[in-house]
């Protein structure tokens, strides 16, 4: 798996299906649900990925209101070797189960807080 760490949401476990423990930066290979864990391990949120633009021409469908570019998706990793090759867009639906203003990513320990 791999995990990347955001403001307001936590750290991010992404599951590649094909592989025990690393990434093969293949699309149709990754766990389309992300969860996301606070630094004391409750859990925290979880995103919807997807490779086929859900946003439409009058809305976004309750997805996040714009897709991603690789690039941006690829910030949700802390992983250079980031690089999708299959795909060059990412719709996301976010679903938070605490308070996410509240939580940022490093307090002066560098801890999540």
């Amino acid at each position: 798996p791999s995990r990347s760490l955001s403001d307001g949401m936590g750290v991010h476990y992404f599951k590649d299906l094909t592989t025990q423990d690393s990434m093969t930066w293949v699309a149709e290979n990754l766990l389309p649900v992300v969860v996301m864990f606070k630094n004391d391990g409750s859990f925290n949120a979880l995103f919807f990925a997807s490779t086929v633009v859900q946003q439409g021409l009058f809305g976004a469908n309750t997805w996040e209101p714009v897709p991603l570019p690789n690039a941006q998706m690829c910030g949700n990793f802390c992983d250079d070797d980031c690089t999708f090759e299959d795909t060059s867009i990412w719709s996301t639906m976010h679903f938070y189960f605490n308070d996410h203003e509240a939580m940022k990513c490093c307090a002066d320990d560098g801890h999540v807080t």
